[in-house]
């Protein structure tokens, strides 16, 4: 059940992008996520260290966690893989469309 997301990101709510811990809520996901997105769009190297070394220069350089990426591709707040590992399985293709399902679920928020 851990990685049923693999398959398909299963239903959430857009609650599930609040987390104090990693000082997220909706609105911040959707910022963070509208900015992702076009850095990822343009990156061709989707394996995890690439991503990796993409993802936390982002995420010092704009003040974010990576939380938001994570839960936009999988459903859920907790995985037993981050962000990058999920890009890296997912490929390129369906972890842009993920995140463009998320941004358009955040947006109707």
């Amino acid at each position: 059940a851990l990685i049923d997301f693999f398959e398909e990101v299963p239903e959430y709510d857009v609650s599930m992008y609040t987390h104090k811990k990693m000082k997220t809520n909706p609105e911040i996901s959707l910022e963070v996520l509208n900015k992702i997105i076009p850095v990822l769009e343009g990156f061709e190297d989707y394996t995890n260290d690439a991503l990796y070394n993409l993802l936390c220069g982002f995420a010092k350089e704009n003040g974010y966690k990576n939380g938001p990426i994570r839960t936009a591709l999988s459903g859920k707040q907790m995985t037993p893989a981050g962000a990058t590992e999920i890009l890296e399985v997912l490929g390129k293709e369906e972890s842009m469309k993920r995140l463009h399902t998320a941004v358009e679920k955040l947006s109707r928020a």
